[in-house]
């Protein structure tokens, strides 16, 4: 039976190298895959202030607390997918006042607490959400997101026809329900 490694911790080196090969400075865009990253790493990406599209796709956050130094760089795109991205998290993302798409799918340990914080960002215009505790008040919740144009729940089984039912009324124009 072949188990799969477990993440390591992203070393400065290991950054510094995925910063210079993505040309992160021209392209404003980091993508890291798969790592452990401490909250110096955070700190780290923070002083990275050209950065406006970050994706932590499969990442293990060591401190989930620290996601407030990214608010420093003002990002504009946060993709956290298939990570440990929770409502702790959330409550430091939903104060990027930059912030215009979130991707939090796959995030076993997202909710309805997390997503209230998130609801109350207004720059928010696209949302992907998708995780075991996102339920019905999740969209509730959503529902009230002013600049909210671009939505996708996807694997939410604790999501009912009463939680699609709360953005009756709501100015999407992209709905996608996936699972």
């Amino acid at each position: 039976e072949k188990r799969s490694a477990e993440p390591k911790f992203i070393s400065t080196n290991e950054l510094n190298y995925f910063i210079k090969e993505q040309n992160s400075e021209k392209n404003r865009k980091l993508d890291i895959d798969g790592y452990k990253i401490s909250s110096a790493k955070l700190a780290l990406l923070a002083t990275k202030t050209y950065l406006s599209n970050l994706v932590l796709s499969s990442c293990y956050f060591e401190d989930l607390s620290a996601f407030r130094v990214l608010n420093s760089i003002n990002l504009k795109y946060l993709t956290v997918r298939r990570s440990n991205f929770d409502d702790i998290a959330a409550g430091e993302v939903a104060k990027f006042k930059q912030l215009k798409s979130l991707e939090a799918t796959e995030c076993p340990y997202l909710s309805s607490k997390g997503l209230k914080a998130i609801a109350e960002n207004p720059s928010i215009n696209s949302l992907e959400i998708g995780g075991p505790l996102i339920d019905d008040g999740a969209l509730k919740y959503i529902s009230s997101m002013p600049g909210l144009r671009m939505l996708t729940v996807k694997r939410c089984d604790k999501v009912s026809d009463q939680g699609i039912s709360y953005l009756t009324g709501k100015k999407l124009t992209k709905l996608l329900l996936i699972g």
